[in-house]
């Protein structure tokens, strides 16, 4: 669900909570909260009278990790939280609860229902249960997780010789730019030949395509491949990347890490989106 499709719903459920005694908590990304009333939300905040101080403060959006009411109803869930289910829903794991339980499982479902969230899991034995998302504390998921980690290292140092090589190419292009005056086919002419100079470094050794040796960077790039992966699967073990973190055991408990997932397309996303506020579009 977007965000504004969150907002509707909260008007929704916050009409109704407004007629009853209720508390709402919402929890950051470290994994501490505030407890308050959520009187409104918008797309940058959510408004929140303390119920300590009674006073009234916007918590930015963008820090939030869930919001829910003691009810049990969430009230808004950040794009980092359904990145963590999406990739639960992918793997194996354990599920720890708030009172200690351990539930191993070899399925998992979100059912992603604001008003009845619940988890859907099966386990080794092939049985099937159902649990209250809010019983969760953390999910740690089994060790074939690490095939991200693996994925993550090879796109890095993928991405480091590719960069140089790009960076090479075009210094090479500005180079031999400044030795003609023909520019429009002196210019083609030559950022081709530089790609292909520069490209071949990468190439092993190819017969078939006139590759008559192996690149002078390829045994170097490929040992950095191994590297960066070890690099990557020994840094997300250590960091405990295989444990996703929900719902605290109390307000004064701290997550381990950051519960922070980083996305691209959702930042393109929010400038995007920000622009068009911007020039009011």
């Amino acid at each position: 669900m977007n965000k504004i499709g969150q907002i509707i719903l909260l008007f929704v459920l916050g009409t109704t909570c407004l007629l009853a005694d209720v508390n709402h908590v919402v929890i950051f990304f470290d994994g501490h909260s505030e407890v308050g009333l959520i009187d409104s939300m918008d797309l940058k905040s959510i408004y929140l009278t303390r119920n300590t101080t009674q006073e009234h403060v916007a918590l930015p959006l963008n820090d939030v990790y869930l919001a829910y009411n003691d009810y049990d109803r969430l009230f808004y869930v950040s794009t980092s939280f359904m990145s963590r289910m999406d990739q639960i829903e992918q793997y194996s794991g354990t599920i720890i609860t708030i009172d200690g339980g351990k539930y191993p499982f070899k399925k998992f479902y979100y059912n992603r229902n604001f008003i009845s969230p619940e988890i859907y899991v099966t386990t080794s034995e092939d049985s099937l249960f159902s649990m209250s998302l809010f019983n969760i504390h953390h999910i740690e998921l089994d060790y074939s997780t690490l095939s991200l980690s693996v994925a993550k290292g090879f796109h890095r140092s993928a991405g480091l010789f590719l960069g140089y090589t790009t960076l090479e190419i075009l210094g090479g292009w500005r180079r031999s730019l400044k030795h003609t005056q023909l520019i429009s086919m002196a210019s083609a002419n030559s950022l081709g030949s530089n790609m292909w100079s520069s490209g071949q470094k990468l190439l092993p050794r190819a017969e078939l395509v006139a590759l008559h040796r192996t690149g002078v960077r390829y045994e170097s790039m490929i040992l950095s491949f191994s590297l960066f992966t070890a690099g990557q699967m020994a840094w997300d073990i250590w960091r405990g990347n295989r444990n996703h973190y929900f719902f605290p055991h109390d307000r004064l408990e701290r997550y381990p890490r950051s519960m922070f997932v980083f996305s691209i397309r959702q930042w393109l996303s929010d400038e995007a989106e920000s622009i068009r506020r911007q020039i009011g579009y």
